[in-house]
């Protein structure tokens, strides 16, 4: 099912982009709309990726995990809610100049209602936030999907303080003109710059109905979630996210 979420007054889902200025803080996620309810009697786990790190045509760092919360109950509206434990803090969209359209995709799991190990969760995460397999977390820690979202964001002019406080620096070829003069690299030719430049507002309104142009042999989970956000998660074909959550576990 669809995971409700928005960031401010924007829902989540139908192909929409988020600036990622608009997303340095968490989404708002309200598990008690989903439709059908979830288990009051459970407890979930949150985790918010992006598959396309650094690039969607080259994802070295596949996936990189933005955030991570366990414990949730069934009414979840925020983090702390109801004794649920941020286990990875948020991060928001920061995709590098030039790389692209990023999908992230937000994924609720159900927790094992017994031997549920916690330590392996905090285990998972030591190396740090990538390139890591949600699917090995979901494993690894008996978690079942049960309700997903996506959007796309694209580089903008906060991305680059963000990648630094996170101390990342992109590969040259993703270097903004910033980063590359403070890296002292040559500029780019123009015509390059100009092509991997976004398209001016591209970012700044809902797009609706986005399809994926192609992923050159993906993995078969972001097949199957691509193919669910070039429609609206509320409205999609039951088969279809079947398909993703068959491919995830």
């Amino acid at each position: 099912q669809a995971l409700p979420a928005r960031y401010g007054g924007r829902r989540v889902g139908g192909g929409r982009r988020f600036a990622p200025r608009f997303a340095r803080a968490p989404p708002t996620i309200d598990l008690a709309a989903c439709k059908p309810p979830l288990d009051a009697s459970a407890s979930y786990t949150l985790v918010m990726v992006d598959p396309d790190a650094p690039s969607r045509k080259a994802p070295a760092f596949r996936e990189f995990v933005h955030w991570c919360v366990r414990d949730l109950p069934s009414t979840f509206a925020g983090e702390g809610d109801g004794g649920s434990k941020t286990v990875l803090s948020y991060v928001g969209p920061s995709p590098p100049w030039g790389s692209g359209a990023h999908r992230y995709a937000l994924l609720l799991f159900r927790q094992p209602s017994s031997g549920f190990d916690a330590g392996a969760m905090t285990a998972f995460f030591a190396p740090g936030r990538a390139p890591l397999r949600v699917g090995a977390l979901a494993s690894a820690c008996k978690l079942e999907l049960v309700a997903f979202n996506m959007f796309e964001s694209e580089w903008d002019g906060s991305c680059d303080a963000a990648n630094a406080a996170l101390g990342f620096v992109p590969p040259d070829e993703y270097k903004s003109p910033a980063q590359r003069a403070d890296a002292g690299l040559a500029p780019l030719d123009d015509a390059l710059a100009a092509a991997k430049r976004p398209k001016a507002g591209a970012n700044d309104d809902a797009i609706e109905g986005l399809g994926d142009g192609g992923d050159g042999g993906f993995a078969p989970v972001w097949e199957a979630a691509t193919a669910l956000f070039a429609f609206d998660c509320e409205t999609a074909d039951d088969d279809a996210l079947e398909a993703l959550i068959a491919a995830l576990q």
